[in-house]
């Protein structure tokens, strides 16, 4: 068996570290895997096959070893790092930590399979509630988030079917990278905000 200090048991409990660090993750295959001292072959085939995964992991593996220790460290020198005291945003799935917003969602996004909740009711460039049309669907989105208009839709307005919102994304993002390409904002629209006519679908907008 794999017992005492011999290498191999050093490998088994990085692995099981690692591991455990999997079970926070959306999904990820490693969340179930089995034990590498009773099933080998399948830590051989999956090191073969899954390098690429395996050094994510090993990377949000060290990332919140830092944020564990580094303040333990810091604490006994009387010194915070100006790079840890920037990270104010901290991922309630994993509890890493982030320098900026965007970055946090993004990686709640691409990690733990998280979506703003305001997607699936962009239906179009806008708002189903106050009807201002504002001609780019991420600002639409933004001005759920920011406004009385985000409450009342996610509890009143109509939605998407996950394909289509899917669809809908990846043209957002192509749509995106294109406007940072021409150098302008990602939330660029060609055309200012505007305050649209006809009867509003929002019941509670009638109160």
């Amino acid at each position: 068996g794999l017992q005492g200090g011999c290498w191999p048991a050093m490998v088994r409990q990085d692995i099981l570290a690692v591991m455990q660090v999997a079970r926070f993750l959306h999904n990820h295959p490693l969340s179930g895997a089995p034990d590498p001292a009773e099933q080998p072959a399948y830590w051989h085939e999956y090191f073969r096959d899954g390098a690429c995964q395996w050094k994510s992991l090993i990377a949000i593996a060290c990332a919140r070893w830092t944020r564990d220790h580094v303040r333990v460290i810091c604490a006994a020198r009387s010194a915070a790092p100006d790079a840890l005291s920037q990270l104010e945003h901290e991922c309630t799935e994993c509890h890493l930590l982030f320098a900026t917003n965007v970055a946090l969602q993004s990686h709640q996004a691409r990690v733990h399979g998280k979506r703003n909740r305001y997607r699936k009711h962009a239906l179009s460039t806008e708002c189903q509630a106050c009807l201002k049309q504002f001609w780019q669907r991420e600002r639409l989105i933004q001005h759920y988030k920011n406004s009385r208009c985000g409450p009342l839709v996610l509890e009143h307005g109509a939605t998407v079917d996950d394909g289509m919102l899917q669809n809908m994304d990846a043209e957002a993002a192509h749509e995106a990278r294109r406007n940072i390409h021409a150098g302008r904002n990602p939330r660029f629209a060609a055309k200012p905000c505007m305050q649209a006519q006809g009867p509003r679908r929002c019941a509670a907008f009638y109160v």
